[in-house]
């Protein structure tokens, strides 16, 4: 069978491509996997492995492509799903004989013009402030012009909103959502990334991180999974 790295780098839309991927650099761009945990949660691995290693493509008809992955008694299985309303499915299936603990994420890069560019639908919802290293609460909507890595506890639909489009965004399996951006100086100080290119993207990445983001307990033979799906509206507006 085929292989990928299930990396998407492209979702072609009547607004536009509804991804952003810097020419400096192929790991910021599209949609990576992160799998089976987020950041070095877990493991080592910034992300995990399989964003890293090479996919079996299971299925494809139409616009819709299944991938899996199996290493380290895991098994994973991505569906994405292209068109005019883009979805998303991974599921990790615990192949071993003891429980463990995983998280799963995607990491997309949004396209956006980030300095009119607002994250709305998380008002007063918990987080965890990476930039400062402390637990608050979300005032207002997000906006961006300096470092944002915020890890919100949250079911919500939220959106992502600038003046050329509103991209709404619809979870099932999430107990948080991610929203990154560099900002100038760590974008100009960042391996794999153009001095501006923070001006031309926002993540917001639907997570399964458990609770206090230490994983969710897999029995053996369980599963977990998580899903997102896209709508693109052109003329988003940015609220004050």
């Amino acid at each position: 069978m085929p292989t990928t790295d299930a990396h998407l780098r492209t979702l072609p839309h009547p607004t536009g491509d509804l991804l952003f991927n810097s020419s400096a650099g192929p790991e910021h761009g599209g949609v990576p996997v992160v799998a089976p945990w987020f950041a070095q949660t877990l493991g080592p691995q910034m992300h995990g492995w399989a964003r890293t290693l090479p996919w079996v493509i299971t299925e494809e008809t139409g616009e819709t492509t299944t991938a899996e992955l199996s290493n380290d008694r895991l098994r994973l299985i991505y569906t994405v799903r292209r068109g005019p309303e883009p979805a998303f499915t991974l599921r990790a299936v615990n192949e071993d004989e003891e429980s463990r603990r995983i998280q799963l994420a995607l990491h997309p890069y949004w396209a956006v013009d980030t300095a009119r560019a607002r994250v709305t639908g998380l008002a007063d919802q918990p987080y965890f402030d990476k930039v400062a290293g402390e637990a608050r609460r979300i005032d207002g909507d997000l906006a961006f012009g300096r470092e944002v890595d915020s890890v919100v506890r949250t079911t919500n639909d939220c959106m992502l909103i600038d003046d050329h489009r509103a991209l709404t965004f619809r979870t099932h399996g999430t107990d948080h959502v991610v929203v990154w951006n560099p900002g100038p100086e760590e974008c100009a100080a960042a391996d794999g990334l153009h001095a501006d290119d923070w001006t031309r993207f926002v993540c917001v990445e639907p997570a399964l991180l458990g609770e206090n983001r230490e994983g969710v307990e897999l029995a053996p033979g369980a599963s977990a999974e998580l899903s997102l799906t896209v709508t693109a509206t052109a003329g988003g507006s940015v609220r004050a």
